[in-house]
């Protein structure tokens, strides 16, 4: 399967600001030989071993400390120099297959990259030193800069290259959702920043922060100290030492798993065992649910359950965990918008909950809710899945990459429109890209 590009692309954005009309002319071409047409094929195992989605957007981390995004370009999101505001229809700065994300201030590639965490309309990224890098959509401090937006929809609120949080250092895991993001810290602590609606940053208060606070509450525990961090929609949940869980914000469907529906958990919480939850060594959140894995292959869910998304068979919303009985052997658990998808030790991939784009992957579109677990059509082998939003990603075995659901903005396989109800294959290139940006103020 084969993509045919051409090696030169000239595109225009205009952005109005103080200064008069900004024009910016992107050039984008390959390190190899210029002025010919090249053919942009997918490589034999681009090497992947960490993927995400958010918003229409997708980024991936490749072994190499490299980090690749396509999709729609909201804010920058992409991280190649350019960006559209909000009420920008265009697509003149999407990526219909992966493009290797620029460093700080366009210059040279983001490297040594460690760990890598997709967000709505931003992103960031860990490198090898404990430090984190944002892009993308500034709303509510959620790059952490410790800047503001003057305006949500102005084109000031782009970071349309990555940029290191200053003064934030020693980390070692991040996560990312709904316009704010966690950090877990070598010595244990958690840290948030962003968008704190609910209280889903969890330092006591409903303040927005443009630069890391610490979570209450995770540190000196009966549970131990956190071992990994689950960013949500609207909550998020941290695994502790003993493999029990913690959670806070949003809760008004049972998000936080802690018996009861309220407003917001301002501070973190014990998610409840009364039901039988135990020894999980896995978490996962979606805008307003929850699954989490134990150890003996079973999985659990909680939260919203309007789209099926629990698996229970329903569409009732549970403040207390769920063990989904009609999957057994998981070794992986995801969540999107409104649904679940889960890898068996098999390599097969099975999933449940709303289906508008076909993030199910089972070959059809839906307005009904499939409310226990169906297999995603034609994919064996699989070593890492993921849901994020209304796409689907799975890394197989053989180190290629394959996507399906929403494919408005482009899924990566060199399309845009047609959405995906079964996997296709991501076409990362056989050739690095350059861009070069050459402003031209209009007066």
């Amino acid at each position: 399967m084969s993509l045919h590009r051409r090696i030169t692309r000239i595109s225009y954005l205009v952005f109005v600001s103080g200064l008069g009309v900004l024009v910016a002319l992107a050039l984008v071409y390959t390190v190899a030989s210029a002025g010919h047409e090249q053919t942009a094929v997918a490589s034999a195992s681009p090497g992947i071993i960490d993927i995400w989605g958010g918003m229409e957007q997708f980024i991936a981390l490749r072994a190499d400390g490299t980090v690749w995004t396509w999709g729609f370009n909201d804010y920058g999101v992409l991280g190649n120099g350019l960006g559209v505001t909000m009420f920008y229809t265009g697509t003149e700065a999407d990526e219909l297959v992966p493009f290797q994300v620029l460093g700080a201030n366009g210059v040279g590639h983001l490297t040594s990259i460690v760990g890598i965490a997709g967000g709505e309309r931003y992103n960031a990224a860990l490198d090898k030193n404990g430090e984190v890098w944002t892009w993308g959509w500034n709303y509510a401090g959620i790059l952490g800069l410790g800047t503001l937006c003057p305006d949500s929809n102005a084109p000031a609120c782009m970071g349309t290259t990555p940029a290191k949080i200053p003064n934030f250092t020693s980390v070692k895991a991040i996560a990312a959702r709904g316009y704010h993001t966690l950090a877990l810290k070598n010595d244990g602590t958690v840290w948030a920043w962003g968008y704190n609606d609910s209280g889903r940053l969890g330092d006591g208060t409903n303040i927005d922060r443009n630069s890391p606070v610490p979570v209450i509450g995770l540190t000196n525990t009966v549970h131990g100290g956190v071992i990994a961090i689950s960013g949500g929609g609207q909550f998020n949940i941290a695994l502790m030492a003993d493999h029990t869980l913690m959670g806070w914000g949003e809760n008004s469907e049972g998000a936080v798993g802690n018996g009861v529906f309220t407003a917001g958990q301002y501070t973190p919480t014990a998610v409840s065992q009364s039901t039988g939850l135990t020894n999980i060594q896995a978490i996962a959140t979606g805008w307003v649910h929850a699954v989490a894995l134990a150890a003996d292959g079973t999985v659990w869910t909680w939260g919203d359950g309007g789209g099926g998304e629990l698996g229970d068979g329903t569409t009732t919303n549970r403040n207390l965990p769920y063990h989904v009985t009609t999957i057994t052997d998981v070794v992986g658990v995801s969540a999107g918008d409104g649904y679940t998808i889960v890898l068996k030790r098999d390599g097969t991939v099975w999933a449940w909950g709303g289906n508008y784009f076909g993030q199910l992957g089972n070959g059809i579109t839906s307005t009904l809710p499939t409310t226990i677990p169906v297999q995603v059509i034609g994919l064996s082998n699989v070593t890492l899945v993921r849901g994020r939003n209304f796409n689907s990603l799975a890394i197989k075995s053989d180190g290629t990459v394959w996507a399906w659901g929403d494919n408005s903005r482009g899924i990566g396989d060199g399309t845009r429109g047609e959405h995906r109800t079964t996997p296709v294959r991501v076409l990362f290139p056989d050739f690095l890209t350059r861009v070069l940006f050459l402003p031209i103020i209009m007066r």
